[in-house]
């Protein structure tokens, strides 16, 4: 479905994590993609190994583990993962499965380092485009799952949950970003 850089663009322009990103520079990291097609139960990361790809689902269903135990099923397309590791700069935190035959493209982030068509500030907004989606999508996960976990566990005596308040979330936010953006600068 994707024999051409339009239809690479075309997709991208349709993601949560691409959208706002403007046409030009979407032409330019196109081709820094890689499409993958993997079979029902093929390994995508290993929990523990080293990971420098961020993935990108097209269709089909992954599965993400952490301690042999389930945490999340992604579904939709435009849906990433395998970004923590890459943030970081540590070894995976999950392994990551392919639920069913998945379609996905791959982008190594030392490839979108090394690319000579990127100016400094285009790479700086990319990343920062990257990591701040990724964070609110995990923040929102966090809070979600925290909510049905209390409304599926509601009992006589209330159960405590714990749920980070905006100024808290903002905090972490910050030490997050200075912490991402000292290990690209460190890679630069």
């Amino acid at each position: 479905p994707f024999d051409d850089q339009k239809s690479i663009v075309d997709f991208l322009k349709k993601t949560r994590m691409f959208s706002p990103l403007s046409d030009e520079l979407l032409w330019k990291l196109s081709p820094l993609l890689k499409y993958q097609q993997l079979n029902k139960s093929h390994p995508i990361t290993r929990e523990g190994e080293p990971n420098s790809k961020i993935f990108l689902l097209i269709q089909g269903q992954v599965a993400l583990y952490t301690g042999g135990k389930l945490i999340l099923k992604l579904r939709r397309g435009g849906d990433i993962f395998g970004e923590i590791s890459v943030i970081t700069n540590r070894p995976s935190i999950a392994s990551e499965v392919a639920e069913t035959d998945v379609l996905l493209f791959s982008i190594g982030i030392n490839d979108i380092l090394d690319n000579d068509e990127l100016n400094s500030s285009e790479l700086q907004g990319i990343l920062f485009r990257l990591f701040s989606a990724i964070l609110i999508d995990k923040l929102t996960l966090a809070s979600n799952k925290a909510r049905q976990f209390e409304y599926t566990h509601q009992q006589d005596e209330p159960v405590e949950t714990y749920l980070l308040d905006e100024e808290e979330r903002i905090r972490m936010a910050d030490q997050i970003k200075n912490e991402f953006l000292e290990n690209i600068n460190h890679e630069m």
